[in-house]
C-alpha cells in the first residue's frame, strides 16, 4: 500500500476510532461529512484500512459494504446499497436462497436501506444465462433482523419476492457477471481488512492477559505453551494482512478471494488460540473477547465462507491447471 505516510494513516485510524467509539452505528451523512468518501476516492486502500480496520478492532458497524460494492456493480457511486448473498448461497453459486415456503431470499445490512429508497438484487446465479440485476423498491421488502450469533452486526434477512416482481432490470449476461466478480472482489477485500482488525483485537486481549496474569509464581506469557499459541496467531494475522495488502495493489477477484480465505485462516485461528489463553476469563460476558469471537465467525462467512472459497479456488485449479499466484516474489 502507498499513499498516506504512517502518522497520517495512524491519525486517521485514531479519527475514525474516534467516531465509531461514540455510536454503535456509523450513518453515510457522517461518513460524508468526516471527508471519509473523498479520501475512498483518492486512496481507496488507506480508507478501507482506516474504517473497516477500526470496525474490527471495534466491533463496531456501517453500511458500508452493501452501498460501495452497489457502485462497483453499476460504475456510479449515487449506486442504491446491493442486497448481499445469504451465507450458504455460495456453494452453488447463487445469490439468493428460495426457502422452504417458496420465499426468495438475502441478506441486507439494516442501515443500508432507507425506507422510501432502492436497493440492487442479483437475481439467480451470476454467472448463469438467465441472471439479471434488479432495481427494486425497499418499501416492497420484507425485513426480519437475524437476531443469532451477533445482533449488533444488524443484518437481516429480506425476502425479495414480492420486490422482484416489480423490479426494474438493469443488467445481465456477461456484463452482469464480470460486474458482479468486480463488486464481489470488492466487498472481499473490505471484509479482509475489517477481519484482520478482529483479529489484532484479539491477539491484544490475549497478551494483555498472558502478561498480567500469574500462575506459578510467574506470568503465564511466560510458558512456552502460552507463546506458541500466541505466535502462531501473530503468523496468521501478518499473512492475512499482507494478502489484504497485495489484494488492494492487485484487485483481480482471484487474489482477492485468496485473502479473505487468509483472513478466515487468521479468524479461525485467533478464536482457537486466544480462547485457550484467556482460559476462563474468555468465556464470561463481562470480558470483551466474545465481541470479536462472534463477529469474526459473521465475517468470516458473509460473501463465501473459508470452506466455499477453498472449493473454488480448487475447481479453478482442476480447471485451468494452474496454481494462482497471491503476490509474486
Amino acid at each position: 500500500m502507498s499513499g498516506l505516510d504512517p502518522d497520517e494513516l495512524k491519525l486517521l485510524e485514531e479519527t475514525m476510532a474516534k467516531v465509531l467509539e461514540s455510536s454503535d452505528r456509523l450513518d453515510m451523512a457522517r461518513l460524508d461529512e468526516l471527508g471519509w468518501f473523498e479520501l475512498w476516492r483518492d486512496q481507496p486502500a488507506e480508507a478501507a484500512r482506516a474504517l473497516f480496520g477500526q470496525q474490527g478492532r471495534l466491533a463496531r458497524t456501517s453500511p458500508v459494504l452493501s452501498v460501495l460494492m452497489g457502485a462497483a456493480l453499476l460504475g456510479d457511486p449515487a449506486a442504491p446499497p446491493v442486497l448481499l448473498p445469504e451465507f450458504n448461497a455460495f456453494a452453488a453459486g447463487w445469490c439468493s436462497t428460495r426457502s422452504t415456503d417458496g420465499a426468495l431470499t438475502a441478506l441486507a445490512q439494516a442501515d443500508a436501506l432507507a425506507d422510501d429508497g432502492q436497493a440492487l438484487f442479483v437475481a439467480g446465479c451470476p454467472s448463469g444465462d438467465n441472471a439479471q440485476l434488479l432495481r427494486v423498491e425497499v418499501a416492497a421488502l420484507r425485513r426480519t433482523p437475524v437476531d443469532g450469533l451477533d445482533p449488533a452486526l444488524r443484518l437481516c434477512a429480506v425476502d425479495v419476492s414480492a420486490a422482484v416482481r416489480s423490479g426494474t432490470p438493469l443488467m445481465s449476461g456477461t456484463e452482469l457477471s464480470t460486474a458482479w466478480a468486480q463488486a464481489l472482489a470488492l466487498g472481499r477485500r473490505l471484509l479482509a481488512e475489517e477481519m484482520v482488525g478482529v483479529v489484532a483485537e484479539q491477539l491484544r486481549l490475549a497478551v494483555e492477559h498472558a502478561t498480567s496474569r500469574s500462575q506459578f509464581g510467574r506470568p503465564i506469557g511466560s510458558f512456552q505453551a502460552v507463546k506458541h499459541k500466541l505466535a502462531e496467531v501473530y503468523v496468521a494475522l501478518s499473512v492475512a494482512r499482507l494478502a489484504a495488502d497485495e489484494a488492494w495493489l492487485d484487485p483481480a477477484p482471484t487474489t482477492c478471494l485468496m485473502a479473505k480465505v487468509l483472513a478466515g485462516v487468521a479468524v479461525e485461528t485467533a478464536s482457537q488460540h486466544c480462547q485457550q489463553v484467556l482460559g476462563g476469563i474468555g468465556f464470561t460476558w463481562e470480558h470483551p473477547f466474545h465481541h470479536y469471537l462472534r463477529r469474526g465467525r459473521l465475517l468470516a462467512a458473509l460473501l463465501g465462507s473459508r470452506a466455499q472459497l477453498a472449493a473454488s479456488v480448487g475447481s479453478d485449479i482442476l480447471d485451468a491447471r494452474r496454481t494462482p499466484v497471491l503476490a509474486p516474489l
